[in-house]
């Protein structure tokens, strides 16, 4: 569907085409699980919470997310190249989209393919903004954006039922290959330990000026030992209602996740230390055997 000034975010869900689209997709959900290979062999990028990452062509890569429950996987499409990002605010969508322009080229006016999963209707209504600021942001550029995919909003949503007294979201993940030929998308969770890339922790818990973290801002740091504490002795209901904005949807590696990226910050307090980490191994090459990424000095 080409999005127009004037199209609503109804207009997309009531899209035969898009809602044919977003049905097949939800019916074949997978779980990767640790040490699987299910890119066939494909090197595999996991894009983070408030991450951004891109894939060209003549050197692909599969580019996957997944725990976006009021947060949205957005991919973008052209002919030579395509972009996934987890973005989880307003703000980083326009950045998104504003990073996306900045690297065409002037003259090229060709239409940009978009695929959107996750933001469903929570009863707070956090992922329904993020949803309308997608639309406004493909609404403002000079050049077309065409929707492939949209498993968000209602076409997102289970709607609270004898087993969950909530709306559930229905997929929380994607994984997007991309060719010249135009982008496959598909539903994927990762299981509790499955490879997520190097440094995860750190590039959850920190964000030095590099392209992997184009999204990510820098917390600042400090720790009394109250902090330590409090992660040893709150509850996963505590550590969900806190920091989790539909903490009836999360996915069963969502608390660990949070408390990993605690403990490292108590860890290894001070910024200029994760930043010396972090660029210390800033390149890296993937291993065809492990299906990892490996440092290179």
């Amino acid at each position: 569907m080409l999005v127009a000034k004037s199209t609503t975010l109804n207009d997309l869900v009531s899209d035969t085409t898009l809602k044919s689209k977003a049905a097949s997709f939800l019916e074949a959900p997978h779980l990767a699980q640790p040490h699987e290979d299910f890119t066939d062999g494909i090197p595999y990028l996991y894009v983070g919470q408030g991450e951004l990452a891109y894939s060209y062509h003549s050197h692909p890569l599969a580019l996957v997310s997944d725990d976006a429950t009021t947060c949205c996987i957005v991919m973008l499409h052209d002919s030579a190249r395509f972009c996934l990002a987890h973005v989880d605010s307003s703000k980083q969508v326009r950045f998104l989209f504003d990073h996306w322009k900045s690297t065409r080229a002037v003259d090229d006016s060709s239409t940009t393919k978009v695929h959107v999963v996750g933001g469903y209707e929570d009863e707070n209504g956090t992922g329904h903004a993020i949803v309308e600021s997608i639309l406004s942001a493909m609404q403002v550029g000079p050049r077309p954006f065409q929707v492939e995919l949209w498993v968000t909003g209602p076409l997102n949503t289970l709607p609270p039922n004898a087993s969950s007294a909530f709306a559930l979201p229905r997929a929380r993940g994607a994984l997007c290959i991309g060719s010249a030929a135009g982008c496959a998308a598909s539903s994927v969770d990762f299981a509790p330990n499955t490879y997520r890339g190097p440094l995860f922790n750190q590039r959850m818990a920190c964000t030095p000026s590099t392209p992997l973290h184009l999204l990510k801002t820098c917390p600042a740091l400090e720790y009394e030992p109250k902090f330590q504490t409090w992660i040893d002795d709150a509850s996963d209901e505590e550590f969900l209602s806190r920091w989790s904005t539909s903490p009836y949807a999360e996915g069963p590696k969502f608390v660990a996740d949070v408390k990993a990226r605690f403990q490292f910050c108590i860890d290894q307090v001070g910024r200029h230390h994760q930043h010396t980490v972090l660029h210390r191994t800033q390149r890296y090459q993937y291993d065809c055997e492990t299906h990892e990424w490996v440092g290179v000095l």
